[in-house]
């Protein structure tokens, strides 16, 4: 804390001034010291000054006094410091009143003293905090320079931080999500652990580490009791410890970001078969402390019509807000499978990221039910926090490291199909996709459609020409496997109802559809349409 009016009037130099009003602003800081000779000086008043007169000018006027108190208090001055029985005998009762309902102090000076008895010793007292001041910052300054030039890592920061200032301190680390902790206390560590960050800071004193507009985390330390005169040290420690945590989480984010360039090469030169020979995969999967010996499931995940999306966007602010949006995502999805599965191995892609996952069980349905129920997770999240749809494809497991290349592919053709074939979220796996397999090859072409032309086109030009809803009854249908009562559920209409359209629609398409095999070139035409509709 600098010098307040207060600190001066308690040293020697001070002893035979007294304050006539304004106690309870005696803790104003100061920063100067003026002889006031006009009464205008709120004019050129900066803040923090102790003014100094006789009274001459306000000696007849009690209205133009109170105006100075009411403008040096709203110009921020330290105190008034006036002269009595030079020219004023005694303050007006109406002055003094004012001083104390705006708390600012008016100290009575002695009328033998000079001036310069005055400036001197507050000018010696502003110089030497001064200087007390930058001797404490470059001590402060000094332990965590050392501190970083010795290798010392976010957490001996904080325990240094914590020593300086004698209480407890933490720092929420927003960008790699850990808590450092320097606690003295049992209570203050069980809150940091068990409160959230919100309540947190409104409960303890906080100092955000701030870099280029974006918090990177928050230091949080107890509050001092009031008036004690350690609110220096706090200060310039809390401000020296801050611009080391901010060149700390830039090193680490460095690191970082060089790291995940390496490891996302490593990533897409497997998935994409660029490495042949499996000593350069052992020793490159070595430096990250990858072990592939298991074996690996590729795990896609895609977001739905980002693409569409980015091209869409019409200026530089709405991209960047895609990609951050994008990044988000990508940070969901690593979060849940590196909960669930590690370690966390992955490659970001423009529109999706892919995870090979190291199977940790002999137990493949057990291991697939997992991997599904995070993949629903992911959806779920997705959706509900970044308005986007994802499609999850999933490709089998591969014993070999030098085949997770064809998981990969496999994790993409699901990909590919859920994408056809359902416009919200959707995990596909790869073992699960069936005739998909072999119509996903086909379902564009020529041939594809002159089979579904002949198979159920009938139906969807007597729709087309009566505006009825022939078609989409067969697809549901089909869909419940060809059992009517469970198509009349679903679809809310009247048994009889659905007997009259599945009579109706067979003798629109001159066909025999309780036939196994007419029942089964109406199933395949109908997921060829799917297919080319998507």
């Amino acid at each position: 804390m600098a010098i307040t009016v207060k600190d001066l009037l308690s040293t020697p130099a001070f002893c035979n001034f007294e304050v006539l009003a304004g106690k309870n602003g005696l803790d104003r800081m100061v920063t100067s010291v003026s002889v006031m000779d006009a009464p205008d000086i709120h004019n050129w008043i900066r803040g923090g000054e102790i003014l100094m007169t006789t009274g001459y000018i306000m000696k007849d006027d009690t209205l133009k006094f109170l105006d100075l108190i009411k403008n040096i208090n709203q110009a921020q001055a330290a105190a008034l410091f006036v002269k009595i029985t030079r020219f004023i005998d005694t303050l007006p009762e109406e002055v003094l009143a004012l001083a104390e309902e705006l708390a600012f102090p008016i100290v009575y000076m002695p009328v033998n003293l000079a001036f310069i008895d005055v400036i001197h010793p507050v000018l010696s007292q502003i110089v030497n905090d001064q200087a007390r001041r930058l001797q404490l910052s470059e001590n402060i300054h000094r332990s965590f320079t050392n501190l970083v030039l010795s290798g010392g890592e976010t957490e001996q920061i904080i325990n240094t931080l914590g020593t300086i200032i004698d209480r407890d301190v933490a720092y929420f680390d927003l960008y790699f999500r850990k808590n450092y902790i320097s606690a003295r206390t049992p209570q203050f560590r069980d809150n940091i652990l068990n409160t959230a960050l919100e309540d947190l800071l409104l409960q303890y004193m906080s100092y955000p580490i701030r870099s280029d507009n974006r918090v990177f985390g928050y230091l949080i330390y107890c509050r001092r009791e009031q008036g004690s005169n350690a609110d220096d040290c706090d200060d310039i420690a809390v401000e020296h410890a801050s611009t080391v945590l901010k060149l700390n989480v830039q090193k680490k984010i460095s690191n970082l970001e060089i790291e995940y360039r390496y490891k996302n090469e490593f990533i897409q030169d497997l998935i994409m078969n660029n490495i042949k020979y499996r000593d350069e995969v052992t020793n490159r999967a070595s430096l990250y402390g990858w072990d592939f010996s298991k074996g690996l499931t590729a795990v896609l995940v895609e977001i739905h019509g980002f693409k569409e999306s980015y091209l869409e966007a019409s200026h530089c602010q709405a991209i960047e807000s895609l990609e951050m949006i994008r990044e988000q995502i990508f940070e969901t999805c690593k979060l849940l499978i590196k909960h669930n599965f590690a370690p966390l191995i992955f490659a970001s892609l423009s529109d999706s990221i892919v995870f090979l996952i190291e199977t940790q069980t002999l137990n493949m349905s057990a291991f697939h039910t997992q991997l599904a129920a995070v993949c629903l997770e992911i959806e779920t999240n997705v959706e509900k926090n970044h308005h986007f749809f994802v499609t999850i494809g999933i490709g089998n497991h591969k014993k070999s490291v030098m085949d997770v290349h064809l998981s990969y592919q496999e994790a993409k053709t699901a990909v590919q199909i859920g994408r056809l074939l359902y416009k919200q979220n959707k995990t596909v796996f790869y073992k699960n996709i069936g005739v998909y397999k072999l119509l996903e090859s086909l379902y564009n072409t020529d041939e594809a459609r002159e089979f579904c032309d002949l198979s159920i086109g009938k139906l969807k030009q007597y729709d087309k020409k009566y505006g009825t809803e022939f078609f989409q009854t067969l697809v549901c249908i089909n869909d419940c496997g060809w059992n009517l009562r469970k198509t009349a559920e679903k679809l809310y209409i009247h048994y009889n109802t659905i007997k009259y359209r599945y009579k109706k629609i067979a003798d629109i398409l001159n066909s025999n559809l309780d036939d196994s095999e007419e029942r089964f070139a109406m199933s395949l035409a109908i997921k060829l349409i799917r297919m080319a509709d998507e």
